[in-house]
């Protein structure tokens, strides 16, 4: 209801975004914020592991629609929680900003398929030197932005999705 009031405020966080942008590889990432959604948990789980089994440190956040009943009690992650962790707008509870803000990140990974404004709104929130996703829309949320998905019968989009950024991290050559 108030998606266009949030898109504007996430225009607005983009073009006052002063933090220092770093293009970094793999092998010089260390902390990665990985944000999803649940209804991808299964995938978002094994890349998390996958981003362990490499050394790096890794927080996962995803965000459970209204119509998934399932209880995330026992997961590691974050589970943001519409009403709960958001305000009335779909905007993330400036609680969730601050609790996600006390970490350091080297990179944030957004793992979403579709588009959802209280991931986006975290995205251009956070001071993270490094963001990448799937770009969804027109805002630009991220710094390397993947602009389409190849169809793959294989994989899940989710999958696909993370092996691209991999593949692209992994090509950067960063000082």
């Amino acid at each position: 209801m108030f998606d266009f009031l949030v898109k504007n405020k996430i225009k607005s966080l983009c073009k006052t975004d002063h933090r220092e942008k770093k293009f970094l590889s793999m092998d010089k990432i260390r902390t990665a914020l990985i944000l999803f959604d649940t209804r991808d948990y299964e995938v978002a789980d094994a890349f998390v592991e996958h981003l362990e089994k490499i050394g790096k440190k890794v927080k996962g956040v995803g965000y459970k629609r209204k119509e998934d009943k399932y209880d995330y009690s026992e997961t590691p992650y974050r589970i943001i929680k519409p009403k709960v962790d958001t305000n009335a707008s779909g905007a993330p509870a400036k609680e969730l900003i601050t609790e996600l803000s006390s970490q350091k990140y080297d990179v944030l990974m957004d793992l979403s398929i579709k588009e959802n404004i209280t991931l986006e709104y975290l995205v251009v929130s956070l001071n993270i030197p490094l963001k990448v996703g799937l770009k969804k829309n027109k805002l630009p949320v991220y710094d390397l932005s993947i602009s389409k998905l190849p169809k793959n019968e294989e994989n899940s989009d989710c999958v696909e999705l993370g092996r691209q950024i991999l593949h692209y991290l992994s090509t950067i050559h960063s000082e």
